[in-house]
């Protein structure tokens, strides 16, 4: 039987401060995925990937998670290095991560997409020199009022939104489990 390798990252800032953040979601959702499927691994610090990585292996399929600890905008010389250090193609890859442009409540996997102003993302694509890699985008939204989208992006969840939260992750947590069943994601939007 041929083992499939896959690595999931969750984009997130590092530390307890920016956790509840809106731009942590990608990483929140990991977190969460684990909770559904009871599992606790043993995150190993990569200090030459500036990154937190742990391992689980679903049936034939060894799945690498990573956790950046470089900050949003540098994530992608934590993802290159790590793929290359277990000789990942980026087909292998899925990037979990925060999308303003998608209303709260929606996810949409993609395949090769753009950055579409998402600087994490975006310094992936340029680390890797390709956007050819998976993508669950979880949306954020917009701010209501006027403000620069990089504040918008670092402060909480508002109420309305945190009871919605967990459903969101929930949805996001199936999408992960479909990913290391298969290694691929239907291009479709889901609303909470």
């Amino acid at each position: 039987m041929t083992t499939i390798n896959l690595l999931i990252v969750g984009l997130g800032n590092p530390g307890k401060k920016y956790e509840p953040t809106r731009h942590n979601v990608g990483e929140r959702a990991l977190a969460y995925w684990l909770q559904q499927k009871n599992l606790t691994l043993d995150w190993k610090a990569q200090p030459s990937a500036k990154s937190l990585l742990a391992k689980v292996k679903v049936e034939n399929t060894t799945v690498r998670l990573l956790k950046p600890q470089t900050f949003m905008n540098e994530s992608g010389l934590s993802v290159a290095e790590v793929m290359k250090f277990f000789k990942l193609n980026s087909n292998q890859l899925l990037i979990i991560n925060d999308e303003v442009d998608l209303p709260f409540g929606a996810i949409r996997p993609s395949w090769a997409a753009s950055a579409a102003g998402h600087k994490g993302v975006q310094s992936i694509i340029d680390n890797l020199a390709t956007d050819k890699f998976w993508r669950l985008r979880i949306g954020i939204g917009r701010p209501a009022t006027p403000q620069p989208l990089e504040d918008y992006v670092l402060q909480t969840f508002n109420a309305t939104d945190k009871i919605r939260l967990n459903q969101v992750l929930d949805i996001a947590g199936n999408f992960i489990s479909i990913f290391i069943g298969s290694g691929k994601l239907e291009n479709t939007t889901v609303k909470v």
